[in-house]
């Protein structure tokens, strides 16, 4: 879930709950909306700069991805699509500076890692051969998430089921190292909390890794094991710009507010059913939508 403070909306897309349509909410209104996308099976959602934010449209045969802004989320600004190898570019090609250029998009055999150049007007397949069956589970796990380091020549990858980040140099267009987080096999998030540390999941456990070091500096278990064997992940989490960060708990019905430095649980408010999505809304309020039936529930730490 992404949220912009000054048009005060939230935006996500729950693929088997919202399928192929973006889930909007006003905090100031109260109004929940859906805001279909034509030919989208469901969509995935990353916020850019200056109100922009980025659709990844998941579909039967092809990808698109369009940029689309706070202020009227039905409006496309910008367009890819990619079909057969074609790349062909619609709307203001500048807008692709203010979002993550490189994106995981699924296909009929598969998925793809691409790069977006847009002021070359091209899309680049970048190689994913090291996702294989030698470092991870293919045939039950994919690529989740990526971001591009600073600096703009490495990106970083997870897959589903791993504690591995691998790290892509796009100008060689070949992995060239990899970093462990805490041997969770989670579904590692990224994002990044300065030039130099990331912040990422990696299943029931949240990590702060220097990037500089190559290695992970923090860490802290959020979610207990159920009788001690049975292990349980924890939900998205949310950065705020008072140095916090957001982390949903859909098996403890609960959202637990952190310190980014040192992962210390400060404050914690229940907000009932299994919270998956989040986001922090202001200093003191949270929103968050159920794992399985994205119900909207509104709470503050005290």
């Amino acid at each position: 879930m992404i949220f912009d403070g000054k048009t005060n909306l939230a935006v996500d897309c729950l693929g088997w709950v919202d399928h192929g349509s973006l889930w909007t909410y006003n905090i100031v209104d109260k109004k929940e909306q859906r805001v279909p996308i034509a030919g989208a099976s469901y969509a995935i959602v990353r916020k850019g700069e200056n109100g922009l934010f980025r659709v990844v449209q998941q579909e039967n045969a092809g990808a698109t991805i369009t940029i689309r802004h706070f202020q009227n989320p039905a409006a496309e600004l910008a367009r890819i699509r990619v079909e057969s190898g074609v790349a062909r570019f619609d709307g203001d090609d500048s807008l692709w500076g203010s979002v993550e250029n490189v994106a995981i998009v699924g296909v009929t055999n598969g998925q793809r890692l691409i790069w977006i150049n847009a002021s070359a007007r091209s899309v680049i397949d970048l190689d994913i051969s090291w996702f294989n069956n030698d470092n991870y589970d293919v045939g039950y796990s994919g690529l989740i998430d990526c971001i591009t380091l600073p600096g703009g020549t490495l990106v970083l990858v997870s897959a589903q089921r791993s504690s591995r980040l691998s790290i892509v140099d796009l100008q060689q267009n070949k992995e060239v190292e990899s970093l462990k987080l805490v041997d969770r096999n989670g579904n590692p998030q990224l994002a990044m909390l300065d030039a130099d540390e990331l912040l990422t999941s990696d299943y029931d456990t949240m990590c702060r890794v220097n990037l500089n070091q190559r290695r992970v500096v923090a860490s802290a278990l959020l979610q207990q094991p159920v009788a001690g064997f049975m292990h349980e992940f924890i939900g998205d989490f949310d950065l705020h710009g008072n140095g916090t960060c957001a982390v949903a708990r859909p098996f403890s019905e609960d959202v637990l507010l952190l310190n980014v430095k040192t992962l210390q649980v400060t404050k914690r408010v229940r907000v009932g059913g299994q919270p998956l999505r989040v986001s922090m809304v202001s200093d003191s309020d949270v929103i968050t939508r159920d794992w399985k039936t994205g119900r909207l529930a509104i709470a503050t730490f005290n």
